[in-house]
């Protein structure tokens, strides 16, 4: 059996469903809906559909359809009635869900083995088998089908009991219908004539026949039973096929008097469940002369295209797009002569599917009609408070998709902080929260990411509604709202109760999360931008038990730099080969190289022939005395140091197309502010900045008494540590010599080695503590006064 409806969420609806024979066809015509077959036209569209309790009495049943639509839960509904009837009638049920059965050996001990089955076979009772997701367990046991039916086989029924005449009735069933199917009589008459004597009847002045002769011509030769008879384009039905051409263009001027003549009594209909005939059939003549006779469309006066706009409005098409286009035109058609009874019939099916459903639909029929008008009144309908929240924000989306600035002002508003405490505005703020993320440019995060912090319980309604469709809103989150959405969705959504499958699954909202918080990671990795790179840091700090999050750091920056590599232009190169002192920087390694370079000039200023090192000494003498000299704190040597680099690199032009920031860092504490940002931009041809390459410096004086351990606990543990920077230097300034006041207790704690040994200790040091992407280097600077 086919079954018709499709779950949607984990809510229960207490939806009646209707089945039919797999062999048999659903007309989903209303807009991919059933007509309902118990309503008075109905079961003129769907007349093998089917309620459960008509074929509950056929001894095997086996009922299909897609996952989670449920098939399970209409089952367990039965076993439960039976179960209440055999209280008094006696007899057993049995349900087994074949999932647990891995093998042909489980299925034979836990259903024909069972307590339940071998009583059966013994006694004279009932026994009703219920057996679910035989789909799934069709992939681990492919002969499933074969055994059951060999087993039952083997399963006695008295030949006179009420079980054996019931099978022999229904099998008989089954051959009249097959009999029926195969000699199917010639229509008399055939369609042909009917066809002729509708048109006959219509040019009579009977227009009420333009509706039987839209009947008449869905029949075929050799079937009794009408077609499709909602089917709108009438060239596709079998009596305009066979049609010759006199007849066709008597078709077509029947259908341009039936337009003109014919009244479609809307008020009997608009906002009903009734089929009309008369107003179906005026779209049906509308339809056909839109293509058969365009130049007699365009010229309806204002009057016609009045009465016939709801139903062309309101009428069911497929949702093909070779069936749409048509009827969003006549659509447009409709709205550019009469747009305010378009408005006025759309607002009324708005408030029917209101009534009925969850959901508003009727609004993608005017997607070729968007103006301000029918904003203003779609706007205006969705501030009304009996429209159902769900139903809200579905307007909500239609307006933000066609950016109406005062839908997403509106929408924003409903999402106030703190977040509403009644349950009416709280489910709006859910609907207003899911409409912003899904439909806004921005995704709405400016409210909705602050309102999910704010409120956990929230965040997940919201979360789980949009996560099936989540794929376009990270395009529109920046890398740090990214970051922000991933380390929330981490902690609401932990990987470790991250669902667990074995083989087929129906896809669950938990399910839709999970893929979307790794997705994140994975969407800010491609990005291959600077932003993202530090997004990822950020996320790494903040989640420190994810320990894997530095493989993603890796390839992201990997990404990032094949991102942003351009070709060095040719006048860059002629200036690096004119100017010996010019260097093109690419990233972070290069950054080091050159102020390597840079701090040896730095050098030769300070012992040159007019040494600059005194500057980086206190002097003071007294009376009689000789001078006394003490180096300065590390501070002052550290602005010395920055000072010196923004002249030398940004000053003359060392780095090419390159803009550097030279700047003291803060530091943490009173004494620390001794480290040295170096950050570049890189920019393109025209000026746009498209990465940015650092560098950190820890400065430290010689006497410093985390001299020997800094270069770790300070520089890479706490500095380079979750940091984008991965490139430092660790600079010590040398002041020994003989010159330094031996009453500086300072002057004690200095090492006591030469300037040579001291780097070749560092050097190794930084050699040591550089490891994948992270590269130190260590400069001793001679600050000693000659």
């Amino acid at each position: 059996m086919n079954v018709t409806g499709v779950k949607m969420s984990d809510e229960r609806y207490n939806w009646k469903r209707f089945w039919c024979p797999r062999t048999d066809n659903i007309d989903l015509s209303d807009r991919g809906y059933l007509y309902d077959p118990d309503s008075e036209y109905g079961h003129i569209y769907n007349p093998d559909v089917v309620t459960f309790e008509s074929i509950e009495t056929i001894q095997c049943l086996v009922l299909l359809g897609e996952p989670g639509i449920g098939k399970t839960r209409t089952m367990d509904a039965e076993r439960n009635a039976i179960n209440t009837r055999f209280e008094q009638e006696g007899g057993t049920t049995f349900w087994l869900d074949l999932r647990s059965c891995g093998s042909d050996y489980m299925l034979f001990r836990k259903l024909f083995g069972s307590q339940e089955f071998v009583s059966w076979r013994n006694g004279t009772h009932q026994l009703h088998v219920f057996l679910d997701s035989l789909d799934e367990c069709l992939l681990r046991i492919d002969n499933l089908a074969a055994l059951l039916i060999d087993e039952f086989k083997n399963c006695p029924v008295e030949l006179n009991s009420p079980e054996a005449q019931e099978m022999k009735a229904y099998y008989l069933k089954l051959q009249e219908r097959e009999n029926k199917a195969n000699s199917r009589p010639i229509l008399d008459p055939p369609p042909a004539e009917r066809i002729a004597s509708c048109l006959d009847e219509c040019e009579s002045g009977n227009l009420s026949a333009w509706w039987h002769l839209n009947r008449e011509m869905t029949l075929e030769p050799d079937r009794a039973r009408y077609g499709d008879e909602l089917e709108s384009d009438l060239t596709v039905l079998p009596g305009w096929k066979v049609a010759d051409a006199a007849t066709k263009a008597r078709i077509v001027e029947t259908a341009k008097r039936y337009v003109l003549e014919q009244d479609p009594k809307t008020q009997e209909w608009l906002g009903t469940n009734t089929i009309y005939p008369i107003a179906f059939a005026g779209y049906r003549a509308l339809r056909l002369l839109l293509q058969e006779a365009p130049d007699f469309i365009f010229t309806l006066p204002t009057d016609v295209w009045k009465k016939w706009a709801p139903i062309i409005l309101a009428y069911s098409t497929s949702s093909g797009v070779e069936d749409e286009n048509p009827h969003r035109k006549l659509t447009k058609l409709a709205y550019e002569h009469a747009p305010d009874d378009i408005i006025r019939a759309l607002l009324v099916m708005i408030d029917k599917q209101n009534e009925e459903h969850d959901h508003i639909f009727i609004t993608r029929e005017v997607e070729y009609c968007w103006d301000d008008r029918l904003a203003d009144a779609l706007l205006n309908n969705a501030e009304d408070e009996k429209l159902k929240p769900v139903c809200m924000g579905t307007l909500l989306g239609d307006l933000l998709d066609h950016n109406v600035d005062e839908a997403k002002v509106f929408t924003e508003l409903l999402v106030p902080l703190p977040l509403p405490s009644s349950e009416d505005a709280r489910n709006r703020a859910i609907a207003a929260a899911r409409a912003l993320m899904i439909h806004a440019k921005d995704a709405g995060w400016s409210v909705v990411g602050p309102a999910i912090q704010e409120d956990n319980e929230f965040g997940r309604e919201v979360i789980s509604a949009i996560a099936y469709n989540a794929e376009s809103i990270g395009k529109r989150l920046t890398e740090d709202q990214l970051a922000d959405l991933y380390v929330w969705l981490v902690r609401q959504y932990p990987h470790a109760e991250d669902p667990k499958h074995d083989g087929a699954y129906t896809v669950e909202p938990r399910d839709h999360v999970t893929n979307w918080r790794n997705s994140i990671l994975h969407h800010l990795q491609e990005r291959g931008t600077h932003p993202a790179c530090e997004a990822i840091q950020r996320i790494s700090h903040e989640l420190p038990e994810l320990d894997w999050l530095k493989w993603t750091l890796w390839e992201a920056r990997n990404k990032t730099r094949r991102c942003t590599w351009e070709l060095p232009q040719p006048a860059e190169i002629l200036k690096l080969a004119g100017d010996p002192r010019r260097r093109l920087i690419r990233d972070g390694a290069d950054l080091l190289e050159a102020l390597i370079e840079s701090l040896n000039r730095l050098v030769v200023k300070l012992q040159g022939e007019t040494p600059a090192a005194p500057f980086l000494w206190n002097v003071w003498k007294k009376k009689d005395e000789k001078k006394m000299y003490r180096p300065k704190n590390e501070n002052t040597f550290s602005d010395y140091v920055t000072i010196h680099l923004s002249e030398d690199l940004g000053g003359s032009g060392v780095i090419v197309n390159r803009e550097v920031e030279i700047r003291n860092g803060e530091g943490s504490g009173k004494g620390e502010r001794t480290d040295i940002h170096v950050d570049i931009s890189v920019q393109s041809s025209r000026g746009k900045v498209r990465d940015r390459v650092f560098a950190i410096i820890e400065v430290k004086g010689c006497w410093n008494p985390k001299l020997d351990r800094a270069m770790k606990t300070q520089l890479v543990d706490r500095y380079l540590k979750d940091n984008c920077c991965q490139h430092g230097m660790y600079l010590v300034g040398w002041f020994n010599c003989n010159q330094w006041d031996s009453k500086d207790y300072r002057k004690e704690d200095a090492p006591k080695i030469n300037i040579d040994e001291a780097q070749k200790k560092f050097d190794a040091q930084a050699v040591d503590l550089s490891q994948q992407d992270m590269r130190i280097k260590a400069f001793v600077m001679n600050t000693a006064l000659r």
